[in-house]
């Protein structure tokens, strides 16, 4: 879906080539199979630090700490506004008692914020952030247009 959002915005022709999985893909990009590709900075950039791949931009809206020097696609391009931040989160079913929604939150921050989690992560490329069950049903929200129109322009299915 990131290369779907780069062909939109760029007005730019791409070939996706279907892998089965990172690795596979990464693979063929190095073997120079195929011509590019979007990774995850954990699997990527050892392969561009050693140089066999070159990094070109990062797709989310801030530059990584990993990667400082790399560009955003969006300063790279310039594509204002190509922004694919990758994120996780926990959901509880509908109509789960708000005290306990509250309590999940603040443990699974409290454990979140723990430097060793912290520092765990950074090494494997990962930005962690907290938010409030407010803050986080607003990203789902405002993530469903974004994809939606990226879903439309691709002519993507499910079938």
């Amino acid at each position: 879906m990131a290369a779907e959002m780069l062909k939109s915005m760029a007005n730019i022709r791409i070939v996706h080539v279907p892998y089965k999985g990172n690795a596979a893909a990464l693979n063929a990009l190095v073997a120079g199979e195929s011509q590019m590709m979007f990774s995850n900075l954990l699997t990527g950039m050892p392969h561009a630090r050693a140089g066999r791949l070159r990094a070109l931009a990062i797709s989310s809206a801030r530059r990584s700490p990993q990667a400082p020097e790399l560009p955003t696609v969006a300063e790279a391009g310039p594509l204002p506004g190509y922004d694919i931040t990758p994120w996780y989160g926990i959901l509880a079913p509908a109509g789960t008692p708000r005290a306990i929604v509250t309590k999940l939150n603040q443990q699974i921050r409290r454990a979140i914020e723990a430097p060793d989690m912290q520092s765990r992560f950074v090494t494997q490329g990962v930005d962690l952030a907290t938010s409030s069950p407010e803050e986080f049903a607003a990203l789902i929200r405002s993530e469903i247009p974004k994809w939606r129109k990226v879903v439309k322009d691709s002519g993507a299915s499910i079938g």
